[in-house]
């Protein structure tokens, strides 16, 4: 058994929880093919009712404390705050004159001391590239491209 499902376990039952669906497989072992479909509900109603019984906050820091391996679903204003990614200056603010403001974009995925590798400019606009590739990369003509835009293809 696992110390994360150990720890789990623990927090459901202490929750008051019936744990005996989950108690009834040996979860280091692939048991895929033995589950009906009604252990695989009993486990879910069972997990379920300790989600739903905690904010993501709490989860986060029982998850901590136990060695649970969880991590929070965000929504998108849950993510522009999420302390982890506001402390590494995650989030990047890029330009975009075609629209007169900044859109936040996510940004490196790394931080290098040496090195860059976040956001170098917006992302472009539908079909701003259109010309260059279907002419210069794919050799199209122009009457070949504006065949396509006045068919609503691109």
């Amino acid at each position: 058994m696992t110390a994360s499902y150990k720890g789990l376990r623990e927090c459901i039952n202490n929750d008051g929880i019936d744990i005996e669906p989950l108690d009834k497989w040996d979860w280091t072992k692939d048991n895929d093919g033995d589950w009906t479909k009604k252990d695989v509900e009993d486990i879910l109603s069972t997990l379920g009712k300790f989600f739903s019984s905690h904010t993501k906050a709490e989860l986060m820091e029982i998850s901590q404390e136990k060695g649970i391996h969880l991590a929070p679903c965000l929504s998108a204003e849950e993510a522009l705050q999420f302390p982890q990614l506001v402390e590494r200056d995650f989030w990047t603010e890029v330009e975009h004159p075609e629209l007169g403001t900044t859109i936040i974009y996510p940004g490196s995925y790394v931080k290098l001391t040496e090195a860059d590798c976040g956001i170098r400019r917006r992302a472009p606009l539908i079909g701003e590239h259109n010309e260059e590739i279907y002419t210069d990369n794919l050799g199209m003509s122009e009457d070949e491209l504006l065949a396509l835009k006045q068919s609503k293809v691109i």
